[in-house]
Parts: C-alpha cells; structure tokens; sequence
C-alpha cells in the first residue's frame, strides 16, 4: 500500500483537504483532451464536525466546460454526478485504501451499499470514471492524505 507524500495529510473536508483533492484532480487530467466536453461532479458532506461546519456542508467541485477544468469548494445543484454522504458515516470508507485488492473493493461496496440503504450516503448521475477513466486513481490518492491525517490524530 503507497503512503502518503511525505507530509502530506489533511482531515476530510478541511480547506487543505479541498485544495488537495483539486491537485490530484488536475494532476490526474493532465494532458487529457477537454475540448467539446462537458462534466460536472459535486460532493457534499453532511453534518461535518463543528470545527469545519460551514453552513452545515463541506464539498468540492469540477466541472468541465469549453476544453478547462474548474474546480470549487461547495456542493455543486446542478452537477452531472452529485455524491452527498452523512461525514461520520463515509469518514470509514474515504480512509480504505483499495490498492488494486478485489477485497477491499467488495468491502468498500458492501459498506457503501448499507450506507445507501440506510439514506447517509445519496449518489446520482454518471460516475466520473465513466467520463473520465483517469479519475479511478482518485479514491486511493484522497484516502492516502486522509488517513495520514487520521493516524495522525487529525
């Protein structure tokens, strides 16, 4: 399993945890031909610890639009795809790392399903992969820095 980049580690949804995200996203499209695309993703998450409440939501957003890629702090409305998941309860599963194991991904789907099932984990739209294919090594470069945070104690 890959660490983290030496000290690099930020608590789910903190502003560094956002600025993070939007450079492995950038990273990861780099060199990707964006011209006459159109894609929009937004995740939010719900009832986040009170020392990152900020009017009850922490989100990111990209969206892509005449050949760039935008990125955001905040939930997106509109977004091509909208994941919106209760923080505490997706806390779990944005820390597994899957590192190409069969096993972690039917333990990270078998969790994610009883959070859907249970309505704290919401996602609708096409999943950026399907648009994006890059995008699939974004799960495991988030769960890298938060779980070094976590471990941290942060």
């Amino acid at each position: 399993m890959e660490l983290a980049p030496a000290g690099v580690r930020h608590e789910l949804g903190s502003p560094e945890w956002v600025r993070a995200v939007h450079r492995i996203v950038a990273e990861l499209l780099e060199g990707e031909d964006l011209a006459g695309r159109t894609y929009s993703l937004s995740e939010e998450f719900t009832n986040p610890p009170p020392h990152l409440a900020r009017a009850g939501t922490l989100g990111w957003h990209m969206r892509v639009a005449d050949g760039r890629l935008l990125l955001g702090q905040g939930p997106l409305v509109d977004a091509d795809r909208v994941n919106r998941a209760d923080y505490a309860s997706v806390l779990p599963l944005a820390l597994l790392e899957i590192d190409g194991s069969s096993e972690r991904l039917a333990e990270l789907q078998e969790r994610a399903l009883a959070l859907f099932q249970t309505g704290l984990i919401h996602s609708s739209g096409t999943p950026a992969t399907q648009v994006f294919p890059r995008l699939a090594a974004l799960h495991d470069r988030i769960a890298r820095i938060t779980r070094a945070a976590a471990e941290a104690g942060e």
